[in-house]
């Protein structure tokens, strides 16, 4: 018995030799049938590929601003399935405190869980992009950012946003002497 070749193509060994017993059977060449065996099972191939989620690991670090009931600035974290954030806000009143959150999940490129602010319980849900690829003529999101919105038990809510770190650039090469 034949098994399938790849699950997500539905094609099995018997569909394929059917395919190639008609094509020899009106006289085609056999490189006319390799040919086409091999350009259908990439084109088959390659519309799966298209089809499935790339892997695009989120960038690790970003600054971040907080806006809304609290304000300030901190940085936050996406690695290892986590995202984790740390920032300095000031309520309404003029409290000053720390908005953090160590081990949110992140599912895919979102997340959601409890984070606390000023000592109090808030909840965060957001998102985590990946810079669109630089060779794509659509690139838009040109550096990795974070986004998020938070609410605590009183309904004051608020937005979270930032960009990733950058690196700081390498440093530039001595210079040769002749």
């Amino acid at each position: 018995m034949c098994r399938p070749f790849h699950r997500p193509l539905i094609i099995t060994c018997q569909n394929i030799h059917r395919m190639f017993e008609r094509m020899i059977h009106s006289k085609a060449s056999s490189r006319s049938v390799v040919a086409a065996g091999i350009a259908s099972a990439l084109l088959a191939y390659g519309s799966v590929l298209a089809q499935a989620p790339q892997p695009n690991p989120p960038p690790p670090g970003y600054t971040i601003l907080v806006r809304g009931y609290y304000t300030g600035d901190g940085t936050a974290t996406a690695n290892g399935g986590f995202v984790s954030l740390s920032a300095t806000v000031r309520d309404p009143s003029g409290n000053i405190g720390l908005l953090s959150a160590t081990t949110i999940d992140l599912v895919g490129d979102h997340f959601s869980g409890p984070a606390t602010a000023l000592g109090k319980t808030i909840t965060v849900s957001g998102r985590v992009d990946a810079p669109d690829p630089t060779a794509s003529p659509d690139a838009v999101v040109t550096d990795g950012r974070i986004g998020a919105m938070y609410i605590d038990p009183r309904g004051h809510t608020g937005r979270i946003v930032g960009t990733k770190i950058k690196p700081p650039p390498p440093p530039p090469p001595p210079p040769t002497t002749q």
